[in-house]
């Protein structure tokens, strides 16, 4: 029996395709909120016998919503974490209310941040030398030696950026020019442009406030701190760490918050690197395929 859809729904069919291998090019939260306002309308309109589309839409339009739930948890100066539950946070309260909420959550609900955090970077097919990197980070988290979280967890995943998506080398790519550059890859420069701008935007909506997460990734967390004074107040005054202030020196990250959100920002950072390892492998074999013999013959 064919199936025929109404023009809305093949309008919106098309659109999920397109968006599906669509690549991230502009501010994204601003961008797409027509589209999370779209999938709304369509999802209201399907009647039961349409309940498993009805459920995708639903599912997307969950996460575009934590997304914007998660900015401003960012705003406040807190990384959200994979899984955590938005219902109680106070998104109509001040910064300081805020914290209060995630410095209370944070000592009431520890084990289970805990285990979702360990569940994220285990999951992510990350090697044994990272989970055991990771592991104890959050045993120091446990036993309040705040600073040394921050100052692990940077160089491990730029060694796991190095081993996987850079190959081996140490040298930072140009897409441009498709080579290396002179530059080491420390601030991983070819992975951000590549997630914001170069792969599929699966690849950033995969994960829970994947979209949030890669613009902070981008816009601060690997930004270089400039030398004036002004800059340097931007930085010392964000709980969230900067990768170049950190090993440098030019802010101490010292209390719970910079270290809970280390760990936050760690795991989502591992689990992208290793979806995107595995995305460039899978179309690497299917380049070989193609220009093999057989496949030109």
């Amino acid at each position: 029996m064919e199936i025929k859809f109404s023009k809305e729904m093949q309008d919106a069919i098309k659109a999920l395709k397109a968006f599906r291998s669509y690549r991230i090019q502009f501010p994204v939260l601003e961008s797409i909120k027509s589209f999370g306002v779209g999938i709304s309308r369509i999802t209201n309109s399907l009647d039961d016998s349409m309940k498993p589309i009805s459920l995708i839409f639903a599912e997307i339009g969950k996460r575009f919503e934590n997304s914007k739930k998660s900015k401003y948890l960012i705003e406040a100066g807190w990384v959200p974490y994979a899984g955590m539950d938005f219902q109680n946070i106070p998104f109509d309260a001040t910064t300081d209310d805020l914290s209060r909420c995630m410095n209370t959550h944070i000592e009431t609900e520890w084990e289970f941040i805990r285990d979702a955090l360990l569940d994220t970077v285990n999951k992510s097919d990350v090697d044994q030398e990272a989970q055991e990197t990771f592991l104890e980070a959050i045993e120091a988290f446990e036993a309040g030696l705040y600073r040394s979280v921050v100052r692990v967890l940077f160089p491990e995943i730029e060694r796991v950026a190095c081993e996987t998506v850079y190959g081996g080398s140490r040298k930072d790519w140009s897409f441009e020019e498709n080579a290396h550059t002179r530059s080491q890859n420390t601030s991983l420069r070819a992975v951000r442009e590549a997630l914001w701008k170069r792969l599929p935007v699966g690849l950033a909506l995969h994960a829970d406030l994947g979209f949030t997460l890669v613009e902070l990734m981008d816009e601060h967390l690997y930004v270089h701190v400039g030398s004036t004074e002004e800059e340097m107040k931007n930085f010392r005054s964000n709980p969230i760490p900067n990768r170049h202030a950190s090993l440098h020196g030019f802010v101490t990250y010292s209390s719970r918050q910079n270290a809970y959100n280390a760990l936050a920002m760690s795991a989502f950072m591992f689990e992208t690197i290793m979806r995107m390892h595995r995305y460039l492998q899978e179309n690497q074999k299917d380049d070989d395929q193609d220009d093999s013999p057989s496949s030109q013959s």
